[in-house]
């Protein structure tokens, strides 16, 4: 149990972050995958593309003859269907030092396409030359003039237009069939995540609820027998030490089982959200000396009126808490224990302070934890709901060493107000004038 936290909220939230991790794995791996499905799509389309152009070029190669006077022509293009399926040709013949066009149609090629016509020149075993040319994804085949060339005499071109990775047929119903899977996966997982939960969220507020039952018949007859206990005490006979003696320890046990049944009672309703703080002014050393007639042995030391916007019942809890603790623990074995409630003023903070000359807080342990108790007994629920109460009334706790302040050494816990005027530390902080 986490005091502040209602276990039904503890569930959803365990179940809001499953789902969280389930979406988020889910979510990479979907995105990896269509990622991959649209670069190897991308990567088929790209080869058959290349495969039609470097057909389309071959062709166009094919269709360039000589004319009477022994000079290249491309006009067996103009019938042929190539020419009018092509996306775009453009066919050249090397002559001197530069490129003479021989037919062109369709796209035409913006950008400098000269360096792939001598690159498709170097290819005699006709490979094929590809390349993208501005916009442009083309495809060049060399062609002969005659048969007893060494080398090729130019170059036949086919284009079409470069498609963006982002326009090959699977990128839409890949991105789309994703999403729709990860709403379908993530829906399934809070619902599965729901029903497993149900079963321990219902354990968690059965226990709830039998402590807040159990700690609440618990009063009643401790009350009863503490009445019954001090009543006896009062009325018995003179020269019966004995009777007398049980009788203080059958009061101190129903006190100090009060206590406890109190603790349990606000804890299971920390649990169910059910303690709104009550503010009103609050005078922190009458609730100091309150707790003297209330717990036997403590030490009270109140020097002037010490007041706090809060909840009496909740401070008073806070202040009994300390104090039990202390009394529990702080103490050596077979030393009594010396334990001191300290209300104060500490350059204008309001502070509760209760110091012990035990052997102070366990290294290592943390004490602030719920269900953490100590060695000698109790119900680990003390401390914890001090610092509930602290914060609810923005308040800070601190736990450490008395370090021989009022003759104690051993351990100390204060709880420090935000100054006056302001509710919580956070408005101290907010409102410091800057220097």
């Amino acid at each position: 149990m986490k005091p502040g936290g209602s276990g039904n909220d503890v569930f959803s939230r365990l179940r809001r972050r499953l789902t969280l991790i389930f979406a988020t794995v889910a979510l990479v791996g979907l995105a990896a995958f269509t990622v991959m499905l649209i670069l190897l799509d991308d990567a088929f389309d790209s080869a058959r593309i290349d495969a039609i152009l470097r057909g389309e070029a071959s062709r166009s190669a094919a269709l360039v003859y000589r004319d009477s006077d022994g000079r290249p022509t491309g006009e067996a293009l103009d019938g042929d269907h190539v020419a009018s399926q092509a996306s775009g040709l453009l066919v050249v013949y090397r002559e001197g030092g530069g490129y003479t066009t021989l037919f062109t149609k369709g796209e035409s090629i913006q950008g400098d396409w000269r360096h792939a016509a001598d690159e498709c020149l170097r290819d005699a075993a006709e490979y094929g030359t590809f390349a993208d040319i501005g916009n442009l994804r083309v495809a060049g085949m060399p062609w002969w003039l005659t048969t007893e060339d060494d080398k090729p005499s130019g170059c036949a071109f086919a284009v079409t237009p470069a498609r963006s990775i982002l326009q090959t047929e699977v990128a839409i119903p890949a991105a789309g069939g994703s999403a729709l899977i990860l709403v379908v996966l993530t829906s399934l997982v809070w619902w599965a995540a729901g029903r497993s939960l149900r079963v321990a969220s219902e354990a968690l507020a059965d226990r709830e609820r039998f402590l807040a039952t159990a700690a609440h018949e618990m009063r009643g007859p401790l009350a009863r027998m503490r009445a019954i206990g001090e009543t006896t005490l009062d009325g018995l006979a003179p020269g019966q030490p004995q009777t007398a003696a049980g009788l203080r320890v059958l009061v101190s046990t129903a006190d100090r089982a009060g206590r406890v049944a109190s603790n349990l009672l606000l804890a299971s309703r920390i649990d169910h959200a059910e303690v709104p703080v009550q503010r009103t002014p609050v005078r922190l050393d009458d609730l100091a000396c309150e707790v003297e007639t209330v717990v036997d042995g403590v030490v009270v030391d109140v020097s002037e009126p010490v007041e706090v916007s809060g909840d009496a019942m909740l401070l008073r809890q806070a202040m009994t808490n300390l104090v039990d603790n202390a009394m529990r623990h702080g103490h050596r074995e077979g030393v009594p224990s010396q334990v001191m409630l300290s209300v104060v003023r500490d350059e204008g903070v309001p502070v509760i302070r209760v110091a012990d000359d035990g052997p102070g807080f366990p290294e290592g342990v943390d004490v602030l934890q719920p269900y953490v108790a100590g060695t000698g007994g109790g119900n680990g629920l003390g401390l914890p709901l001090v610092r509930w109460i602290a914060e609810r009334h923005g308040a800070q706790l601190w736990v450490g060493d008395a370090n021989g302040r009022d003759g104690l050494d051993g351990a100390a816990v204060e709880i420090r107000f935000a100054p006056d005027g302001l509710s919580t530390w956070q408005d101290r902080r907010r409102r410091r004038p800057r220097p």
